[in-house]
């Protein structure tokens, strides 16, 4: 069928828009577009009606005046939790007192915002509720609050305290809808352990009292006495403003705490309780108390006559004492020349001091392995997938570089088959061998589903491998594999699976394959600083892996001398295998 040219394909929109022989717009006739249209009017005339009728019988089960969960049904438990101000931001619950004129106006503009509704009281249909010593339960109008009793000591004048370091900080109830406050008798408040005595000395059943503390004891000696904090207009919430009935023009009561006396330079804890029968005290709920942290960072800006007169020194006592600190910290500086000195000759330069058993590895190698770009993981993800084989492969590399662009001929050790102890020169490591069936052009393995793993000993100065020799190698509890190909000039590596059924993921043994051989050669070994040394290498090659199973791998270094220690990582390294070709 030949393809329509694109002239064609306008001309077929164009037929769609509009048909001149057929009368069609958008493919429809007059007829069939009347018919669809009274459709869906109806069927969305129909649609918002329901809506509307389902709303409106919504709204008839709704008490307008009342929410319908009250008490302990409601989300809020009929249990108050208590706020403050100023709180300029939201995530910090530190109120830091500075001389900085931004921050001071930051934490004024948080608290006036808060005054707002509260500065004209006789424009409020509210009333005089100064003798009423009890709640209100049938009052239809709210109680007045004075600012000008709230206000007398902490306002807009003085910064609310934050310019003279004596900071104000506003306290305020959560409205609970018709929460009543049940507060104790005198006699009755004069047994309840957790009211402070300097409440109950002067307690009064009219409010609902509050206490700012610091919450350990460096917290209440580093805010001062009880006599030093200052609460406005009262020190509590006056029980005759609740219970809260969604009154119009009701504002909550409010207390100014002022903090007089508080050490500089300290973060300070402090905590606030409101005492009532109804209020159970729960920090964790955050009801009946509030925490915040108080830090004075101001200085004096205004000093006496006689501070200035101390401070004012000449400038030949000025220029005395910087001579004394000239010639003192010399000395200290040649005295710390000078046991970095001796220190340093101490040190031997190609040897360290802990060697073996007294040094922090105790002698005990243990063995790393590549891939391994996400340090958080050791799974070895195999996968065809540019970016994430090309992560794998530049990992690999970075190890591999420094073996393959040498521009140094270190010895020839392939026909030694013992450790070089008396030898000072390093071995040439044949990179080549290595990389014969993982390299870089086949993406290491991961392009034929075939991942290889970098293996590689921990070098440790002066550690010399001790091996089996072919008899002790029969009974030395090796795996049979080995046992059959065992020479002793090497220290061998056995990959394997960890439980039953990681062994069969991997296939059999002949499946997982060593390049340039199944472990380290004892030619490289010992390690004592050889100029040009690297350390010998293995790859491991995974032949015939499960797809899409996560696999268990553990590969352990054989020698006399290496303890196997997972716990401490020591003679063997553990990783996950998964192929997703």
């Amino acid at each position: 069928m030949e393809k329509p040219t694109f002239q064609q394909r306008l001309k077929d929109v164009g037929l769609f828009l509009w048909n001149h022989e057929t009368k069609e717009f958008l493919g429809r006739g007059g007829r069939s577009w009347v018919e669809i249209g009274i459709f869906y009017f109806v069927f969305y005339g129909c649609l918002t009606g329901f809506f509307i009728a389902t709303i409106a019988v919504f709204y008839e089960t709704i008490d307008q005046d009342s929410p319908r969960l009250q008490g302990d049904s409601s989300l809020l438990r009929g249990n108050p939790g208590m706020g403050y101000l100023p709180m300029p931001i939201i995530e910090s619950t530190l109120i830091r007192v500075t001389n900085d004129p931004d921050d001071i106006q930051a934490y004024e503009n948080s608290t006036k915002e808060q005054l707002q509704d509260y500065r004209n009281p006789d424009a409020l249909d509210s009333v005089n509720c100064s003798g009423i010593d009890k709640p209100r339960v049938d009052g239809d109008k709210p109680c007045q609050f004075s600012f000008s009793e709230l206000t007398q000591e902490c306002n807009e004048n003085n910064n609310y305290g934050f310019s003279s370091g004596q900071p104000c900080v506003l306290l305020k109830l959560n409205k609970i809808f018709g929460w009543t406050p049940n507060p104790w008798s005198v006699d009755e408040v004069q047994t309840v352990s957790r009211i402070p005595e300097s409440i109950k000395s002067k307690y009064t059943p009219d409010l609902i009292w509050v206490d700012c503390h610091g919450e350990n004891p460096a917290d209440k000696d580093n805010l001062g006495t009880v006599d030093d904090i200052e609460y406005f207009p009262r020190q509590g919430f006056p029980v005759a403003f609740y219970p809260y009935r969604k009154q119009k023009d009701y504002r909550a009561p409010l207390v100014f705490v002022k903090f007089n006396n508080v050490t500089k330079h300290v973060g300070i804890m402090i905590e606030c309780v409101a005492f009532d029968r109804n209020i159970e005290l729960d920090k964790t709920e955050k009801q009946g108390s509030v925490h915040f942290e108080l830090m004075v960072d101001v200085y004096e800006q205004i000093m006496s006559a006689a501070k200035k007169q101390q401070q004012q020194q000449s400038r030949a006592q000025e220029a005395e004492i910087g001579l004394f600190y000239l010639v003192y910290y010399a000395c200290l500086t040649g005295f710390f020349a000078a046991t970095i000195a001796v220190f340093y000759e101490t040190i031997d330069a190609d040897n360290p001091r802990l060697q073996g058993t007294s040094s922090l590895l105790k002698a005990n190698p243990g063995m790393g392995f590549k891939p391994m770009p996400d340090i958080d993981t050791t799974l070895v993800h195999s996968k065809i997938n540019g970016e994430h084989q090309k992560l794998y492969i530049e990992n690999i590399k970075k190890v591999l570089d420094t073996y393959q662009n040498q521009n140094f001929k270190n010895e020839d050790c392939s026909h030694v088959k013992t450790p070089r102890v008396k030898e000072d020169t390093a071995c040439e490591f044949n990179y080549t061998a290595l990389t014969s069936q993982c390299n870089e052009a086949n993406a290491f393995g991961m392009a034929e589903n075939k991942p290889c793993v970098l293996l590689k000993l921990n070098k440790i100065y002066g550690w010399v491998p001790e091996v089996w020799s072919k008899e002790e190698a029969a009974t030395a509890g090796l795996p049979e594999q080995i046992k059959k190909n065992y020479t002793d000039d090497r220290i061998w590596i056995d990959c394997h699976g960890e439980n039953p059924a990681d062994w069969d993921n991997l296939g059999d043994e002949d499946d997982i394959q060593y390049f340039p051989q199944q472990g380290f050669p004892l030619a490289f070994f010992p390690y004592k600083k050889q100029m040009n040394y690297r350390s010998p290498l293995v790859f491991v090659k995974f032949n015939k892996v499960t797809p899409h199973v996560g696999i268990m791998v553990e590969c352990k270094a054989l020698a006399k001398n290496i303890e196997v220690d997972r716990t401490e990582k020591e003679g063997s390294v553990h990783f996950e295998l998964l192929v997703d070709n």
